[in-house]
C-alpha cells in the first residue's frame, strides 16, 4: 500500500498573491483534495514546463495508479458539456472565472450566485 504524500492547502486569493504562495512550494508531490469516492487530486512540482510548473494528477487508491489531466482534456470536456447544456456550461465557466479571480471554490459551489 502506498504512503500518501503530505497535504497542501493554500487559501484562494488574488492571482498575484496566489502565485506568490505557489512559488513558495517546495519540489515534491502533495494531496490537495480527497474526493468523495476516495480518489485524490494531487500536484507534483516541478511539472513539465519547468521548476515553477505543476503537474495535476488524479490518484486512485483502489488500483494505486495516477492519471494526469491535460488542458486539452478540460477543453474537450467543457465543449462536450456546452453541446449538451449551453446554459449550465455558461454557469460552470462563470464559476471557474470567479475562482480564478480569487473567490474560494467552496463559496462558489455553496452559493452559486455571484455576490456582486
Amino acid at each position: 500500500m502506498e504512503n500518501s504524500p503530505p497535504g497542501l492547502n493554500i487559501e484562494n486569493s488574488s492571482r498575484d498573491e496566489f502565485k506568490r504562495e505557489l512559488l513558495k512550494i517546495e519540489k515534491g508531490e502533495y494531496v490537495v483534495e480527497t474526493l468523495a469516492d476516495g480518489r485524490q487530486i494531487r500536484i507534483k512540482k516541478p511539472g513539465k514546463k519547468g521548476e515553477n510548473d505543476f503537474l495535476v494528477q488524479i490518484y486512485d487508491p483502489k488500483n494505486q495508479g495516477s492519471r494526469c489531466i491535460t488542458h486539452e482534456e478540460i477543453k474537450k470536456d467543457i465543449k462536450s458539456k456546452k453541446n449538451k447544456s449551453p446554459k449550465k456550461t455558461a454557469e460552470i465557466v462563470k464559476a471557474l472565472l470567479r475562482v480564478c479571480e480569487g473567490e474560494d471554490p467552496k463559496t462558489v459551489l455553496n452559493n452559486g450566485s455571484s455576490p456582486n
